[in-house]
């Protein structure tokens, strides 16, 4: 592992292998270790992987104050790695919380973006854009009051919330390729479909049929085959 500091705040990352690079940004609530499968495949077709555990998460420090995970923040954090490699440019690709963060980068850096993939999650500007998402994403109300989600999210209720999410794995511009998965009890196939209109690039929508939020790790070669696929090497 390697780290860079930004602020006193450490982020933890990984690079693999050698090449044309791309960065890998997991969600809620997972590590880097989430793009395990798709890592060795990428590093292994010529790619310069690299794989953060986002502040917040995994071996990266936790600070304690809400506006330490503002977006910006987040973005330096990851423009802060690509610095200390000497990258001056690179694909990003996204999951869940980290496609909204790789959306973000595209936006605030778009010439340090060469390519852009987000799984899961569209552009924040459709992502609420019909009322069937807004009922579905009740959740984040959790996390606007202090506690509330430490205590749902509590080593007893893991298994609850693993049981309403489908999360398979507890342990743990701009060209676009959004993979989104079947129907996930969170998100709709509408604000993946939304993010069309949202951009000057060229545009690209892969549907995968079967797998679920966590397509990385239940259907990982197909995953890695449409990232092989549109990602230039």
């Amino acid at each position: 592992m390697s780290r860079v500091d930004v602020d006193g705040v450490g982020t933890e990352y990984e690079v693999f292998g050698a090449g044309r690079p791309v960065v890998l940004l997991h969600g809620f609530p997972d590590t880097g270790r989430l793009w395990r499968h798709q890592a060795p495949v990428l590093a292994g077709a010529g790619f310069q992987v690299i794989v953060p555990d986002l502040r917040g998460y995994g071996r990266s420090d936790k600070p304690e104050a809400v506006d330490a995970y503002s977006m910006r923040v987040l973005a330096g954090d990851v423009m802060a790695i690509l610095a200390a490699l000497g990258v001056g440019k690179a694909h990003v690709v996204g999951h869940d919380w980290g496609a909204a963060l790789a959306w973000a980068i595209a936006s605030f850096a778009p010439d340090n973006v060469d390519h852009l993939a987000v799984l899961s999650v569209g552009h924040p500007a459709g992502f609420m854009r019909t009322m069937e998402q807004r009922q579905k994403s009740w959740y984040m109300l959790l996390f606007q009051f202090p506690g509330v989600a430490e205590t749902w999210l509590s080593a007893d209720d893991w298994a609850n919330f693993r049981n309403w999410s489908g999360h398979p794995d507890a342990d743990q511009v701009i060209a676009e390729l959004e993979a989104n998965g079947s129907l996930t009890p969170a998100l709709t196939e509408a604000q993946m479909a939304a993010s069309a209109g949202h951009v000057a690039g060229p545009w690209r929508y892969e549907r995968l049929d079967g797998p679920g939020h966590w397509m990385q790790l239940e259907a990982p070669d197909r995953v890695s085959e449409l990232m092989l696929d549109f990602l230039p090497r």
